[in-house]
């Protein structure tokens, strides 16, 4: 599989910046992650705040801030600050459900005292 997802990553470095990327590269991150491979977590999610904020749409950028590496790098005030954005990021018309899923329920279970 880490073959396969090396593979994954050459690829996308050498595709220019779309919001199209964004699924690729979150699962990217998230792979990267289970491996503690955190310096490469936080390029990646670098680049999916970039590509999230160049598409202007709340939902991707709801995405890319929502990454935990800094909570398992025991940067907690850092990973509060990122969930907080998450939460507080606007919704799209219709609720709280976007095009890719709702934060809502998300958030409440984060949520002090939940």
């Amino acid at each position: 599989m880490a073959v396969a997802y090396a593979r994954a990553q050459e690829l996308c470095a050498n595709i220019d910046d779309s919001a199209q990327l964004v699924p690729a590269l979150w699962l990217l991150a998230t792979f990267r992650l289970g491996r503690s491979e955190h310096v490469e977590v936080d390029k990646l999610c670098a680049r999916l705040l970039r590509l999230a904020q160049q598409a202007g749409d709340p939902d991707l950028l709801a995405l890319a801030r929502f990454q935990v590496s800094p909570f398992y790098q025991g940067k907690f005030i850092q990973a509060r600050l990122r969930l907080e954005e998450v939460c507080d990021a606007p919704l799209l018309v219709g609720g709280n459900k976007g095009r890719h899923g709702s934060r809502t329920r998300f958030c409440l279970q984060m949520a002090p005292g939940s």
